[in-house]
């Protein structure tokens, strides 16, 4: 037959071998026996291992003479070694270019003629050894032989690889974790050591070193029963520890220590033996715990059966302790989450709430706007002017309810300075107690040379008037105590993480009363818009939120501290500037001027909004020219008539309020500018003055001194207001 080989005799080389491959340790020993050995014993070019892994082949290790592709991984379906392990049978072929069935562009990239797959028996899978040649060649019985041998070696040798990895693998672990019991040690109270089994100390734990006060090195074996354990106890220690050897108990006995001092303190001893993983064998590991003055009671000949219990009792007490100390741990924890899940949901209800307010000041825009424009137009029936000032004054409420809500959404127009709480809050102090009644009276507890807020004061007024006001009703008609406080703080990472804010310097603002508190589901909603707890009608629920979303939006917190009948404080996070920083300076207001018949171009994409406006601005003596978006506008603008004023709405589709001022600009840039709006992203409105902003919905007289100001300042001055190009 072409390429057959006669028997060969291997003898004591093929016990060699197969006894290499039974004892190797790893897969990279395993490729050296299949190279050195197999490929000699059989002429064949290269001997493989491999493992079948789900649908491909996975080659475990590679003996070579000749170079070979690098790829470790093939096809399953359509090779011969699949087809070997799926049908678990060998498989021997004279030239697999030859062989119908398989997928023979597999083969044509290599070197590979004739081969031989064997099965080999693993555990948990299929394995196949398999030899290659060069040239056609078909494998004799007695090579066929060889390799069945070969193979279950290397399947003893696969499973002993298995096995050597999964020992260093435990390894690893055990290093691991006796390096994490080195820590443990370290942080226990107790003195802790271990031996071998004759009772030869192998280790002491710095703590039992430090008591001492002698090196571990000079305690080793049995120096330290010799050097620091009482002479009188020496014998006890000794017999307890026979005991315990031969009963395989635990080793337990009460013995005086020598300290550092030179004094002897009682100590009880406990250790218990377990197998070494490495050699098996026996180690002891103990403890030895401060006992002094449990004997010293215990001996007193006075002692009392009552002693005995009170000494239980404050041990008792002490675990009690502990583990009351970890429920308050776990608590606190628990709250920290429950805080936190919170602030995500206040603020997503802050993103809805927005919006909500930016269509509702458009809708309170047109009633006011026409209830002035009806008040100027219908003759003076005091019926219908009643009528008119009900209609105003409820949407006047409508407004301030849409204010607390762009407040709680952190959606107001801020206008942050240095700010001096102690002034402020020593200002509110004398104004509160005509605001809250003759039953409540007002206290402070301020620091001495706070550090300057970054905050809008006149927000912080408003804000602790709210809280004054909530404090107060809690009171209900009892009266008591408000404290207005403030306090540097250095906020650690654990009570900033529940806020949201990085640790570091904050200015708190407090104001707490002595009222009845709230129990854990009230506190729980208290920040919540909408939420009261008062009679239907007396409050909009949003009092505590507008706290809440100014303390967010100026970069710091808020926060509620509460328990029925221990009061209330809400306290506010705010954050520091640098000192030595002074507040801005008021500039001063500009000339009033006559500015009938100036040209205004207004643009609103709510065409209801627009009407009133230039409603309210013609009657005046306006001219007023009108678009219903920013393309329009920008039309109006390049037909090249006078202009000299653009009132914008910010929140418009396709083109907002700035990009339009922005393009305006661009084509007249001496042009003022003014924007109108329910809210505005505010990074959208950096660097824009306070005074070019009129929030919706607004009286026609503050619009109209708002244009008549920003006329005569541009006029005054010489330049014009907006965004820059």
């Amino acid at each position: 037959m072409p390429g057959a080989r006669a028997p060969v005799d291997h003898g004591d080389p093929l016990l060699a071998l197969v006894e290499r491959l039974a004892s190797v340790r790893d897969t990279e020993q395993l490729a050296t026996v299949l190279e050195e050995g197999t490929c000699a014993l059989l002429g064949c070019q290269a001997v493989a291992l491999l493992l079948q892994q789900e649908d491909s082949l996975e080659r475990l290790a590679l003996g070579s003479t000749v170079p070979i592709s690098d790829i470790r991984f093939a096809p399953l379906a359509g090779t011969l070694t699949g087809h070997a392990m799926l049908e678990n049978r060998r498989i021997a072929v004279a030239d697999v270019l030859g062989e119908p069935g398989i997928a023979r562009d597999l083969y044509e990239r290599t070197f590979i003629r004739g081969m031989v797959t064997i099965p080999v028996p693993v555990e948990g899978g299929r394995a196949a050894l398999a030899a290659y040649w060069n040239r056609p060649h078909q494998a004799s019985e007695s090579e066929l032989s060889v390799l069945e041998a070969m193979a279950r070696a290397a399947a003893r040798g696969l499973q002993t690889v298995r096995l050597m990895r999964s020992l260093r693998e435990r390894e690893t672990e055990l290093e691991r974790t006796g390096e994490q019991f080195l820590h443990l040690v370290e942080a226990l109270p107790q003195l802790v050591w271990t031996t071998d089994d004759r009772g030869r100390c192998t280790y002491l734990s710095r703590q039992w070193v430090e008591f001492t006060g002698i090196p571990e090195a000079q305690q080793l074996d049995y120096g330290w029963l010799r050097r620091v354990v009482h002479p009188d106890d020496r014998s006890r220690v000794a017999a307890a520890w026979n005991e315990a050897q031969r009963t395989g108990t635990r080793f337990e006995v009460e013995y005086r220590l020598r300290g550092a001092d030179g004094a002897y303190r009682w100590f009880a001893g406990r250790a218990v033996a377990t197998h070494a993983p490495r050699d098996n064998s026996l180690r002891w590991f103990g403890t030895s715990t401060d006992i002094d003055e449990m004997v010293r009671l215990r001996d007193r000949d006075a002692r009392s059966r009552g002693e005995l219990e009170a000494l239980v009792r404050a041990r008792t007490w002490e675990l009690e302790e502990a583990n009351r100390r970890l429920q308050d741990e776990i608590a606190e924890r628990r709250q920290s989450e429950a805080r936190l899940m919170q602030t995500q949901r206040l603020e997503a209800v802050g993103q809805l709430t927005s919006g909500v307010a930016h269509d509702f000041n458009n809708l309170l825009t047109v009633v006011l706007g026409n209830i002035e424009i009806l008040e100027r137009r219908l003759p003076p029936d005091p019926k219908i002017r009643a009528r008119l000032e009900t209609t105003r004054q409820a949407a006047e409420r409508g407004g301030r309810l849409t204010a607390q809500l762009l407040a709680f959404s952190s959606r107001q127009r801020l206008e942050p300075a240095p700010t001096d709480l102690n002034r402020i809050a020593a200002d509110m102090g004398r104004l509160l107690p005509a605001a809250l009644g003759g039953s409540v009276q007002v206290a402070l507890a301020l620091q001495e040379e706070p550090w300057l807020a970054l905050v809008d004061p006149n927000q912080i007024e408003l804000m602790i008037l709210n809280l004054a006001l909530n404090a107060r009703d809690a009171m209900l008609s009892e009266g008591g105590t408000v404290i207005i406080e403030t306090r540097n703080r250095a906020v650690e990472a654990d009570e900033a993480a529940p806020l949201g804010l990085p640790p570091g310097r904050y200015v708190e603002l407090a104001v707490a009363d002595d009222g009845p508190g709230m129990d854990q589901p009230t506190l729980s909603r208290a920040f919540e818009p909408f939420f009261t707890t008062k009679p239907p009608g007396r409050h909009s629920g949003l009092g505590l939120a507008q706290v809440w979303g100014f303390a967010r939006q100026s970069g710091g917190g808020a926060g509620i501290q509460s328990r029925p009948g221990e009061g209330t404080r809400v306290s506010l996070l705010l954050p520091v500037v640098q000192p030595g920083t002074q507040a801005p300076a008021v500039p001063a207001a500009p000339e009033r001027r006559e500015t009938a018949g100036a040209l205004v171009l207004v643009v609103d994409d709510d065409e209801d909004v627009r009407d009133v406006t230039v409603a309210l601005l013609s009657d005046v003596g306006y001219r007023v020219r009108e678009a219903s978006s920013g393309a329009r506008a920008l039309e109006i603008l390049d037909e090249g008539g006078p202009l000299d004023l653009l009132l914008t709405d910010f929140a418009m589709p396709a083109m907002n309020g700035t990009e339009l001022a922005r393009q305006a600009r661009l084509r007249r840039p001496e042009l003022a500018v003014m924007f109108v709006s329910g809210y505005a992203e505010l990074s959208a409105l950096d660097g824009v003055e306070e005074r070019q902003i009129l929030q919706k919905p607004f009286h026609a007289q503050e619009l109209l001194d708002r244009i008549e100001a920003m006329l005569a300042s541009e006029a005054s001055s010489g330049r014009s207001a907006g965004p820059e190009p």
